[in-house]
């Protein structure tokens, strides 16, 4: 089999042709680099109304209380950055912060902060950053408790949230009000990457997708029951392998909601809630970031391209960028999406650039913001508040 930049041939027979915008230009004699849009073809200005310095580059950012912003860094350090002020540490663990998130916890009315870090704790904070509890991860027997990776689930339908955590050491934990573990689920197939709750069966109570390092994707039911058997989605151990994240919703308008995710096979898979692949659609390279929204399922590329794909795995347009993608991000109207080479730009509906600013070093992380700004973390160990022309 021979691939070449004009298309695919086995045994000297053509069994494929790439038209002119399929082209693999990397394939050619001498590649040519996706063109990068500049200012004056529809592309104005965007701005950065305000900067600051992180105790260390950030390895997440998420909504806080009272609009606040959460981070969370390399070095342990997680803090708090309110929509007009400095940033403001709130504690030091041990070592990095796997994740951080926000939420009425059991039904509580104050808000409550999660933070999850690779040196085996859950922190539960309060609103105003004191900490309430902590929670040790028990440890495993195949890797350390990594705290790697949080959402919160509505477990008994009643709209009380409960903390989940993913682990490194192949777990998956539900935690109760007093710091123990409802349920514990094994994923029998490595660390965690990523977990996300929602109804997948329709019992009116959330189940947990989670997002492994090893070719799996298994679901979790409330109660920590293993909801598909297939630990593998029925795909025989030929997806991922990595899964670094997972989305839950009704993609194809069925009345089902489904899961989605990609891997470093340079795929994004549709999941049906019995565990079934509905689709796959390549995006050409691993990816940099998933979004669900009403126009679709964008995923940007480390190739340096931003995909939308619609709910049965058709694709409405691909955006090249010209260099990798590193962080992608839904705003109002469209999405935001961070490069290798220091860019932030803001895309369309329809996949059309409208809008960059340069940051100044590559962006690992975005989080929207009202009026269709972002907050982008660097690798430099920034934190940027940028917005759009007009906003």
């Amino acid at each position: 089999m021979t691939v070449s930049a004009a298309g695919v041939e086995i045994d000297g027979r053509s069994v494929c042709e790439f038209g002119a915008e399929e082209a693999l230009s990397c394939l050619e004699a001498a590649p040519r680099p996706a063109p990068v849009p500049a200012h004056g073809d529809g592309v104005a200005p965007a701005k950065i109304v305000a900067q600051t310095s992180l105790p260390a580059p950030a390895t997440c950012l998420g909504p806080g209380p009272d609009g606040a912003a959460l981070f969370g860094c390399e070095d342990g350090s997680f803090g708090l950055v309110a929509a007009d002020g400095e940033p403001r540490e709130l504690g030091q663990a041990e070592d990095r912060i796997g994740d951080i998130a926000c939420g009425r916890l059991f039904g509580e009315e104050r808000e409550s902060i999660l933070v999850a870090s690779y040196d085996a704790t859950l922190r539960w904070l309060e609103a105003d950053g004191s900490e309430r509890l902590r929670v040790d991860l028990p440890p495993g027997t195949h890797m350390p408790s990594w705290g790697t990776s949080l959402c919160l689930a509505d477990l008994d339908g009643d709209g009380r949230l409960w903390p989940i955590v993913g682990t490194g050491s192949w777990t998956v934990h539900a935690v109760t009000p007093e710091g123990g573990l409802r349920w514990t689920f094994h994923t029998a197939a490595h660390t965690v990457t990523d977990v996300t709750a929602g109804d997948l069966n329709g019992d009116g109570r959330d189940e947990i997708a989670v997002g492994t390092v090893y070719y799996c994707v298994p679901a979790i039911t409330a109660d920590g029951e293993r909801l598909w058997e297939d630990e593998d989605y029925n795909d025989f151990w030929n997806a991922g392998p990595i899964f670094p994240s997972v989305r839950v919703g009704d993609v194809d308008g069925d009345g089902e909601r489904e899961v989605v995710t990609v891997g470093s096979d340079a795929l994004v898979h549709c999941i049906d809630r019995r565990g079934v692949k509905k689709w796959t659609c390549s995006i050409g390279d691993e990816a940099a970031g998933l979004v669900l929204s009403a126009a679709g399922i964008a995923a940007a590329s480390l190739t340096g391209d931003v995909h939308l794909v619609d709910g049965v795995g058709r694709r409405i347009w691909r955006t090249r960028l010209g260099s990798p993608c590193r962080a992608l991000a839904a705003v109002d109207g469209g999405y935001v999406v961070g490069v290798e080479d220091g860019r932030v730009l803001w895309l369309d509906e329809g996949g059309a650039v409208r809008a960059d600013v340069q940051a100044g070093a590559a962006c690992r992380h975005l989080l929207s913001a009202p009026g269709g700004g972002v907050l982008a973390a660097t690798a430099d160990g920034r934190l940027l508040r940028l917005e759009p022309p007009g906003a």
